[in-house]
């Protein structure tokens, strides 16, 4: 944000500057304190300037990545300490091909399944065909948990529909 309100600011100066020969903008004082700084001054100015910006991007792309990703959720096969790690990706895979194949209004569908803590929470986005919503999602709620029950004896726990379309008319055509 403060990267694009400085180049906003530079472009506006730069338009009044163009506009007419009669605007005077001078530069800020510090800016010309750098300018005429000795070359070790402004090396280290120059080397601060990098690393917030290096500090900036990498907070951004840690924001866009959502945190950590869920590998699997360990199941005690109940064998002494034999365990079983069933990996998010493949539940996620299982549980979408199972809501499009029994739902006969969802046309697609992404899950996503993480852990928060002891529970898992269950994020859906589907595509559905025009139909009562609510009945939608208690259907889905009813599928995910018997899958996840049958593969890993475990409740959708926080389960969130998000219906990304809706689909109308004949084969849901939109």
């Amino acid at each position: 944000m403060a990267g694009t309100l400085i180049c906003a600011a530079l472009l506006l100066r730069e338009a009044a500057l163009a506009a007419s020969q009669t605007v005077v903008w001078s530069a800020p004082r510090w800016w010309h304190d750098l300018l005429t700084a000795p070359a070790g001054l402004a090396a280290l100015a120059g080397v601060a300037a990098a690393l917030l910006g290096v500090g900036c991007l990498w907070l951004a792309l840690r924001m866009l990545g959502g945190g950590e990703r869920d590998e699997g959720a360990a199941i005690d096969a109940g064998a002494g300490q034999t365990s079983v790690v069933v990996k998010a990706g493949a539940l996620e895979r299982l549980l979408a091909r199972r809501l499009v194949d029994e739902l006969a209004e969802v046309r697609s569908a992404r899950v996503r399944v993480t852990r928060r803590e002891q529970r898992l929470v269950t994020r859906t986005s589907i595509s559905l065909a025009a139909t009562d919503v609510r009945r939608a999602h208690a259907r889905a709620r009813t599928v995910i948990d018997r899958e996840l029950r049958a593969a890993a004896g475990l409740d959708a726990g926080e389960l969130t529909v998000e219906v990304d379309e809706l689909l109308v008319g004949r084969g849901g055509g939109t």
